[in-house]
């Protein structure tokens, strides 16, 4: 035990400077669990993950960094392509004398297995890799390939090679296959391959350009391209999924922070014990109806099951969109085509039970986060890919639209998988997109039930960051986000200004350093982005001009405004920006004043504002409004 604790003792440094790879992470983070996660270091100290930890915590591993030169792969000393006439193409244009070519054009999954394996086999050795470049003239033989390819994959693994599966590439037009095909056979082998490398060749040419000469064929410089790509993937690959230990990746020193992205792509979330706070500074929470508060602690186990706890917000997010109040099928899934008794007689079929329903819905929902690589919980860019995968019900969309969802590409991607067949129905058009393949705005819909709230707020008092916090709690999941920079920029000046009114605005408008209440509010919303409020305005100007208009008490949402009385300016005015709710039902409010012993930026619970404006650019009605948009 004393040997553990002297080597945990030499690594604490390194683990209190993770915020140099999450860039979010204050040092109180760490220190908040940081017996956790001493804890688990010591229980796995010889493990992969501690060694794994140490090297990200450092964010460097000297041993990976070579004097310079080409990307190479360390003990492989051979490249077996398996494939047919596109292989053929790859072949041709090749000119390294340590890559061996498998390859007969027009050959499928039979061929694979009773011709090429065999050949393979007698040359596949410790050092070798193997890349499997097949599919896309059988696709239909998908079960085939992936019982193939995982019993031979094991085996070479076994002999200290490393396999790889290189996803179909997108075809433009071909009598026998069709894009949608092949994007489906790909997700399903990347889904299903557990003892070879999955290389996402589909991807990158869909991103960096490709060029047909018959629909079907790459021209000379693409297959330049694949044969290039193909190899730097292996090179940037550190082990496959089989039993071996792969081969040390060695970099030049110029390629040394692509090098680490291996590390930083980690999915952390899965590991014990790093159970610490990587968002302190937000708020994450589903809004959750009283029929659906039943089933929460079940969504919430099937989230710890199939190790996507992190995520476990969004996903009752979706269970509160689809859910039909006293329907045990939360997840709707007899409406999909993960259907268990989809076969059964019409009226037969058994009733999905809520069990079966949440289990079946979070397993997809875990296939699609890591498709998206574990994204951040406030990236609701790439959190909408997530969804979008979700509800096309496989995790291809998500490497399709390359991490990013769009409406265009979802409605592409749909378009693909219904043969183009387009919808009638008006309504539905407008509601779901206009291909006749699920809800191609599902998104949105998902993202009003998901609240992320994430203020930087390191230079607040705890009193000021206490209040805040309370008042953020307050937030609609789906509140303006125009609203949320105005609350951001007001923050941040927090401890850096000074009241006065004979000084406002000074010593430059960019960065002040003297405000009073009006040019404060005014410099807030101006440098969030709304221009038509200006840094130098007077409450007068929030009282008379034509940018806000008045409501009521009751119609306060954050990012409104508040003033005293309708005395147009002067000292006997004060405006201040509305921030929520205090946990004892108060108003919260950020202002510049002199009060409470000190002048400049205050939150608390001032209670003198008793008129109130809303910006006229603001979404009155929150359930048109969008988290994330």
């Amino acid at each position: 035990m004393k040997k553990r604790k002297k080597i945990v003792t030499t690594v604490l440094t390194s683990i209190l400077s993770a915020s140099l790879i999450f860039s979010n992470i204050q040092a109180k983070n760490i220190f908040d669990d940081l017996n956790e996660v001493i804890e688990n270091i010591m229980t796995q100290i010889d493990s992969k993950e501690y060694t794994l930890l140490r090297k990200v915590l450092n964010r460097t591993d000297d041993s990976l960094i070579g004097s310079g030169g080409d990307t190479a792969v360390e003990g492989i000393d051979k490249y077996i392509f398996i494939g047919d006439s596109r292989t053929e193409d790859l072949r041709d244009i090749n000119s390294d004398s340590n890559c061996i070519f498998q390859c007969l054009s027009s050959m499928g999954y039979s061929w694979m297995v009773n011709t090429a394996f065999p050949i393979a086999d007698s040359q596949v050795t410790s050092g070798t890799a193997v890349i499997i470049l097949m599919g896309v003239n059988d696709v239909y033989n998908i079960n085939n390939y992936i019982s193939a390819i995982n019993e031979k994959a094991a085996v070479w693994n076994e002999r200290g090679a490393n396999v790889y599966f290189a996803s179909v590439g997108p075809v433009d037009h071909d009598d026998y296959v069709t894009d949608s095909e092949v994007v489906d056979f790909n997700a399903t082998m990347h889904k299903n391959l557990t003892n070879a490398d999955f290389i996402d060749l589909y991807g990158y040419l869909k991103g960096n350009g490709y060029k047909t000469v018959d629909g079907l064929h790459y021209d000379s410089a693409t297959s330049q391209k694949i044969l290039s790509y193909l190899k730097k993937e292996i090179g940037s690959s550190t082990g496959g999924s089989g039993t071996s230990s792969g081969n040390k990746v060695w970099w030049s020193s110029e390629n040394r922070e692509s090098a680490l992205l291996t590390y930083q792509m980690t999915n952390w979330t899965a590991f014990t014990g790093m159970g610490v706070t990587l968002y302190s500074d937000s708020k994450i929470t589903a809004k959750i109806s009283e029929d659906l508060k039943p089933y929460v602690k079940k969504i919430e186990d099937a989230a710890s099951k199939y190790g996507f706890l992190t995520y476990k917000e969004l996903f009752k997010a979706i269970a509160e969109y689809r859910h039909i109040p006293g329907d045990s099928d939360i997840f709707r899934i007899v409406d999909t085509g993960l259907n268990p008794y989809k076969d059964e007689e019409p009226g037969k079929a058994p009733q999905i039970t809520s069990n079966e329903s949440i289990d079946i819905a979070a397993k997809l929902f875990a296939s699609c986060i890591r498709a998206a690589n574990f994204p951040a919980v406030n990236d609701t860019k790439k959190l909408k890919a997530v969804l979008q995968g979700f509800e096309f019900e496989n995790e291809g969309y998500i490497i399709f639209c390359d991490y990013i969802y769009t409406l265009e590409n979802a409605e592409e991607y749909a378009s693909r998988l219904c043969d183009g067949k387009l919808r009638t129905n008006e309504e539905e058009i407008r509601s779901k997109g206009k291909y006749d393949y699920r809800d191609q705005k599902f998104p949105d819909k998902v993202l009003k039930y998901y609240s992320v709230i994430d203020i930087n707020n390191g230079n607040l008092s705890g009193s000021a960051q206490q209040l805040l916090t309370e008042a953020m709690g307050s937030w609609p999941s789906n509140m303006d986000e125009r609203r949320k920079a105005v609350i951001e920029k007001g923050v941040s000046l927090y401890g850096k200004v000074t009241y006065s009114m004979d000084q406002r605005l000074q010593p430059s408008m960019d960065n002040p350093r003297y405000l009073d209440c009006s040019s404060f509010v005014g410099w807030s919303f101006y440098y969030a982005g709304i221009k038509d409020v200006l840094p130098h305005w007077t409450t007068g100007n929030f009282v008379d001009g034509s940018s806000f208009r008045s409501i009521s008490h009751d119609e306060l949402i954050p990012g409104d405004v508040g003033l005293k009385n309708t005395i147009a300016s002067g000292g006997s005015n004060h405006v201040g920006i509305y921030l929520g709710k205090s946990a004892s039902g108060q108003d919260v409010w950020l202002h510049c004043t002199t009060s409470e012993g000190f002048s400049g930026i205050h939150i608390n619970t001032y209670g003198n504002f008793k008129i109130f404006y809303r910006h006229k650019s603001f979404v009155d009605n929150l359930g048109d409004g969008i988290l994330g948009g």
